[in-house]
C-alpha cells in the first residue's frame, strides 16, 4: 500500500512457527543479509523475541523473530510471554504474522498450530496470518500449488489463513523477487481489511484467558485448607491416642425412646462436626502451624502452575 506521498507504507511483520522450521532464516532472506542467528541445531536458537528493521524493496520493514511455539527449552507460558513482547516490539501492531512451515515436514503439531496461536493471542489472529514455506529448493520441478493440493490438512490450515501462502528459497537471497511478491500478498490482505490494517489483541479476550487460571488458583487454595486440616487432624489423633471404643448397652427404656435419642444424637453430632471443622480451620492459621501451612501451600501453587501450563 502507498501513502499520500507515494511512498510505500512501513510494513511490520512477525515470524511465528515451531522450532527449527527456518523462521530466523526467513527473516534473513527478507533483509538479504544475516540479521538473526540461524543455524542447524537440535535445540532452539531463538529464546527471546528480537526485532530488526531496514529499507527493503523501497519501503521500511520491521521484522520480529520469535521462539518456537513448541520448543524443548521453554514452557508454553514463557513462549506466550515472548509473543506478547513481540507485539510490543512492533507497535502499534503487526500487519501480518508469517506462519513459517518447512516444506516436506507437516507434523501433527503444525496441524494444530492455528489453534495454539488463537489460544495464546486471539481468536481472529488467522485473519492476519500468511503461511510462509521455507526450503523452496526442495520443490524442484513441482509448483507450490501442486505441493499444497497433495495434502488436505495443509489446505485446511491455509484456508484458515484466508488462502494466503508463499514460499522462500532461503539459499537464494539475491532473488529479491520472492521478497517483493511476499510484500504484495501482505498488501493484498491490508486492502481486504482496510478498517483494521494491523493486528490488535482484544482486551476482552485477554481478560477471558484469566478465567481458567483463576479456577486453578481457587482449587489450589481449597486444596491447601483441606490438606492442612487433614494433617492437623492426624497430628491431634496421634497426640491424644486412638479413640476409645465404647460398646453400647441396650435397655428396654432405650429401645422405647429410640426415635428421640436418634434425633438428639444427630443434632449433637452435627454441632460437634461443625465445631470440629471450625477448630481445624482456625488451627491452620495458628503460629505453630504456619510452617506446615506454607509448605503445603507452596506444593499446591506448584501444582496449579503445572495445570495452567
Amino acid at each position: 500500500m502507498a501513502t499520500e506521498k507515494g511512498m510505500k507504507e512501513h510494513l511490520r511483520l512477525v515470524l511465528i512457527g515451531l522450532q527449527g522450521v527456518g523462521k530466523s532464516a526467513a527473516g534473513n532472506t527478507i533483509f538479504g543479509r544475516d540479521e538473526f542467528l540461524s543455524d542447524v541445531s537440535a535445540t532452539s536458537l531463538t529464546l527471546k523475541s528480537e526485532m530488526r528493521d531496514a529499507d527493503v524493496c523501497g519501503r521500511r520493514v520491521t521484522v520480529v523473530d520469535t521462539p518456537g511455539l513448541i520448543n524443548s527449552e521453554q514452557s508454553i507460558i514463557e513462549v506466550e510471554e515472548e509473543l506478547k513482547r513481540a507485539l510490543s516490539l512492533c507497535e502499534p501492531g503487526p500487519h501480518a504474522f508469517l506462519l513459517v512451515i518447512q516444506l516436506g515436514r507437516f507434523t501433527e503439531q503444525e496441524r494444530q498450530v492455528m489453534e495454539t496461536l488463537q489460544k495464546m493471542l486471539c481468536s481472529n489472529v488467522n485473519m492476519f496470518t500468511i503461511v510462509l514455506f521455507t526450503y523452496g529448493d526442495k520443490l524442484k520441478n513441482k509448483s507450490l500449488d501442486q505441493f499444497v493440493r497433495e495434502d488436505m490438512n495443509l489446505q485446511k490450515l491455509i484456508q484458515q489463513c484466508g488462502s494466503q501462502y508463499h514460499v522462500f528459497n532461503n539459499t537464494d537471497r539475491e532473488n529479491t523477487c520472492q521478497v517483493s511478491e511476499l510484500f504484495e500478498k501482505v498488501d493484498s490482505q491490508l486492502r481486504k481489511r482496510s478498517k483494521q490494517p494491523y493486528y490488535v489483541r482484544k482486551a476482552s479476550e485477554q481478560r477471558s484467558r484469566w478465567k481458567p487460571q483463576l479456577f486453578y488458583i481457587a482449587a489450589a487454595s481449597v486444596a491447601v485448607l483441606l490438606l492442612c486440616a487433614a494433617l492437623l487432624k492426624t497430628q491431634r489423633q496421634g497426640t491424644n491416642g486412638p479413640p476409645a471404643i465404647v460398646f453400647p448397652v441396650l435397655s428396654t427404656e432405650s429401645v422405647q425412646s429410640d426415635k428421640t435419642v436418634t434425633n438428639v444424637d444427630k443434632i449433637a453430632t452435627d454441632e460437634q462436626t461443625s465445631e470440629t471443622l471450625w477448630e481445624i480451620v482456625q488451627s491452620v492459621f495458628k503460629k505453630e502451624n504456619r510452617a506446615q501451612f506454607c509448605l503445603v501451600g507452596l506444593v499446591s501453587l506448584l501444582i496449579a502452575r503445572k495445570l495452567i501450563k
